[in-house]
């Protein structure tokens, strides 16, 4: 058994400890532009107001609630109101089954 000398397995350590500062490190960078689009995207968001990430979040959050209600409220979106006030006296159809259906690649042989 190969023996690891304690300052290998600090030089080790401390790579991996370096490595995850620069990947957390990228990872804020990321979430940091994520913010900065989202202030560009979102019209009621304040161009001249500092805010903090839960304020950017709450703006988008009400924006989409907005939009989502604006489309709720699109007459082009809402179905038609019925012309017909009484139902139809209309039998629905029998049920489908296999002796009564024609399938043109299926050959049923009833013996």
């Amino acid at each position: 058994m190969k023996a690891v000398s304690m300052k290998a397995m600090g030089e080790r350590s401390a790579m991996r400890g370096t490595a995850g500062r620069k990947r957390k490190g990228m990872e804020l960078d990321e979430m940091t532009e994520c913010f900065l689009h989202l202030r560009e995207i979102v019209p009621t968001i304040p161009k001249d107001k500092k805010l903090s990430k839960v304020e950017i979040l709450q703006h988008v959050i009400d924006y989409i609630v907005d939009l989502q209600l604006a489309l709720e409220g699109h007459p082009l979106l809402t179905p038609p109101p019925r012309f017909l006030t009484h139902s139809t006296s209309r039998m629905p159809l029998g049920e489908c089954t296999i002796e009564n259906t024609v399938f043109p690649e299926v050959i049923i042989d009833n013996m």
